[in-house]
């Protein structure tokens, strides 16, 4: 889970160490090593210390760690998560920091109730929304939709930091240069020993990236070398060439000097080479006209094994909301995401057995969590105790809106509250506010148009020790159609319509109400609060059909110099509308592969532990609360009703299968042994599947609220 022994990790374990307290749960050990490398980005994103060649420090380097290992390959069970958190809770955590998760979106599901129960006993929950936002709205991780979770997306940083592996070269035996390179996959295969450089000349006039031009020379046969080369197109058969004199190490540069190196993926490598790498065109010609003058050598090591130099390059989106983070709602149709966080890119430590200069570049809402979770900590090192409750006001009311990007650029409008929440996080104000917002949830829904609620209400405090005058008014974000023309899922950006039309709110203060303007203002005497009553009117003229998410902000703005911003969102139509199965979401798969016609299986023998070829995929398009899966008979002479359900079924919250997530098979993909839910085997015959899957917000005794779908006809017999 963590490299304690990192140096900027405190090199230790236990009592007075940074990483104090934690478990293996995967391998039942009292310290929780790192195997994957995701612990130690977390740990250092939290506490690092600056004692280190790039000055990286933790955004809370005074913090207590504690760490708990679920899992080595990024899969687990919900029995496993939940052990981690309550033993968090019982070693004394204050602060859970999620990065983890699974499919789901209901506040309602295992996870969320888990997370909600130690937001109850005070615990502050911090999750991660996850990073399916391309996929569209409703692709939130659980526990992201529980209630109390401070639920975190990511914004993208303002520059793209760089580690890229450095290399040497010395001239004549002189003072040794270093120089940057990127290695290119698979062949990574340089060896750390010092080689003759050989640089190929090129004519001069070799400026077009297709063509080299002629060599200026003869080349002599390349072995033990490693070979200085223009990238000429098409490189596997100029690479070819290359080994075919027996070089098996390459530096390779653009010839457009205005093209940047990168990492390079060769899907066939060419034979010999072992190993290749890309370099700036700049460090190229310092070469060449090094080894005109004289022996250049030059030691490249692995890059893993390499030192690496850290530099920044332009952000082409500073500050939009990162496109895999995950959008809300939840399917509950509550305020997620809480808030946004910064994970579009940051350096943070890395397993020294994986990366000896211990650091590593990621991105994803599990590096905007921790940096949220830090915050909180930093806030109650300012304030003082904190509730869960208050800790989500504070931070959501002082986070900073961000302008929509459609990945084209940048609109003039707020990105909806669904894509971003309150906003950017701001500790600062957060830490030292003395106006706050009170209400439930991360801000404001008026649910759909089935169970829309036209009026809500929020408290403001003022903690301070003068009166202050409020100013209360209304900014929107731009409306999102979350669903395509046909029915499915926009997809974001590239399928998701946006619009101008925005909801008109009216304010009631108890004295003045300011029905349909813009705004209302008020004085607060000092340690005293006002509440305020919000109503909200949808956008008129919208195709409902289309689940058109409007939200926006209720801005307050007091003369103490106070900014705070409390996120409503509401929707016109009903989701209960929208289908959760298509007609084909039944599949059956045998090895993988989808059966279209009548087949015939044999299946392994009764109460055999052998695992069958034959599974059931049932791919939602919307998750589901409740899915049915019965064996129904088909053969003549049968009732054609069902006999019993598939083994593993009803499931409940079963999640959307146009998410991503690597996991999702183990919560949409069943096994077909034949047995049924009772624990007998359905006889040998002909059957068809009929799933059943019921919609959200549906009533299970209305036959109108389930989708249906069923697979082909198939035969089942058992092995003897």
């Amino acid at each position: 889970m963590v490299d304690y022994e990192h140096p900027s990790l405190g090199g230790c374990f236990g009592r007075n160490c940074i990483v104090s307290f934690g478990a293996d749960l995967v391998n039942n050990e009292p310290t929780p090593r790192d195997c994957h490398g995701h612990g130690t980005l977390v740990s250092g994103l939290i506490a690092a210390q600056s004692n280190n060649d790039y000055g990286m420090l933790g955004a809370a380097p005074d913090a207590e760690l504690g760490m708990y290992r679920i899992t080595c390959t990024g899969q687990f069970t919900n029995d496993v998560w939940i052990d981690a958190i309550f033993r968090a809770h019982d070693d004394g955590a204050t602060i859970i920091s999620a990065s983890s998760g699974n499919p789901g979106g209901w506040a309602s599901s295992m996870l969320s109730e888990a997370a909600a129960r130690l937001v109850a006993a005070g615990v502050i929950f911090v999750q991660g929304a996850g990073n399916d936002g391309a996929t569209g709205a409703f692709t939130l991780l659980d526990p992201a939709p529980a209630r109390g979770v401070i639920t975190v997306g990511s914004v993208n940083n303002l520059v793209k930091p760089r580690l890229v592996a450095e290399a040497k070269y010395v001239v004549d035996g002189g003072e040794s240069e270093p120089f940057i390179f990127w290695d290119a996959d698979p062949m990574k295969n340089f060896t750390g020993k010092p080689m003759e450089l050989y640089a190929l000349r090129m004519e001069p006039n070799a400026t077009h990236p297709t063509s080299c031009g002629a060599l200026l020379e003869q080349v002599p046969d390349l072995s033990g070398k490693i070979v200085l080369s223009p990238l000429c197109l098409p490189a596997g058969a100029h690479l070819g060439i290359l080994a075919a004199k027996g070089a098996t190490q390459v530096l390779a540069y653009h010839l457009d000097k205005a093209k940047a190196p990168t990492y390079t993926i060769f899907n066939k490598p060419p034979k010999g080479i072992a190993a290749l790498a890309l370099i700036e065109a700049g460090v190229a010609a310092t070469l060449l006209q090094a080894s005109q003058a004289g022996k250049v050598v030059v030691t490249i090591s692995p890059t893993q094994d390499s030192r690496a130099r850290y530099f920044e390059v332009p952000e082409a989106k500073p500050g939009a909301v990162s496109s895999f983070s995950s959008w809300g709602p939840s399917f509950d149709l509550a305020l997620k995401p809480s808030l946004m966080g910064v994970g579009g890119w940051l350096v943070s430590t890395a397993p020294k057995a994986k990366r000896p200069h211990g650091f590593t570049i990621d991105h994803g809402t599990s590096v905007s969590t921790p940096l949220v979770a830090a915050v909180v900590a930093l806030v109650i090192e300012a304030r003082g105790h904190v509730d869960p409750a208050a800790m989500q006001n504070l931070l959501v009311s002082h986070s900073n809106p961000q302008l929509y990007h459609n990945g084209k650029g940048f609109s003039d409008s707020l990105a909806p509250v669904g894509q971003q929440g309150g906003g950017l996080v701001r500790a600062y104000d957060a830490a030292y506010a003395t106006t706050l917002f009170e209400c439930e949830g991360a801000g404001l829904s008026f649910n759909d148009g089935e169970g829309s609620i036209s009026t809500l209400e929020f408290s403001l405090h003022n903690t301070g020790n003068k009166e202050v005058e409020y100013r209360v008014s209304h900014v929107a974000a731009l409306t999102a159609l979350l669903f395509a023309e046909n029915g499915t899922l926009a997809t974001i950006p590239r399928g998701l319509e946006t619009l101008p039309a925005a909801a008109s709110l009216s304010f009631d203060h108890g004295n003045v109400a300011s029905e349909n303007a813009t705004h209302v203002s008020f004085a607060v005497a000092p340690k005293h609060s006002q509440v305020v009553r919000v109503t909200a009117k949808p956008p008129e003229h919208l195709n409902t059909t289309r689940f058109p998410m409007w939200s926006g902000w209720v801005a307050v703005n007091g003369s103490d110099g106070s900014s705070l911003s409390l996120p409503y969102q509401g929707f016109s139509g009903s989701l209960r509308h929208h289908a959760v199965l298509r007609p084909d979401s039944a599949a059956l798969l045998f090895n993988g592969t989808r059966v279209t016609n009548q087949t015939h299986f044999t299946l392994p023998a009764q109460d055999s532990a052998q695992p069958p070829d034959l599974c059931l995929a049932v791919e939602t398009c919307l998750g589901s609360t409740l899915v049915h899966a019965h064996y129904v008979p088909v053969q003549p002479g049968s009732s054609h009703e069902p006999i019993g359900q598939v083994y593993g079924f009803p499931v409940s919250y079963m999640p959307s299968s146009l998410t991503s997530a690597p996991d999702l098979v183990q919560f949409t993909h069943f096994n077909l042994t034949g047995m049924m839910h009772s624990g007998k085997y359905a006889p040998e015959g002909s059957y068809k599947i009929v799933v059943r899957a019921l919609r959200n917000f549906g009533s299970a005794d209305k036959e109108d609220d389930w989708d249906t779908s069923q697979t082909p006809q198939f035969t089942i017999k058992y092995a003897t």
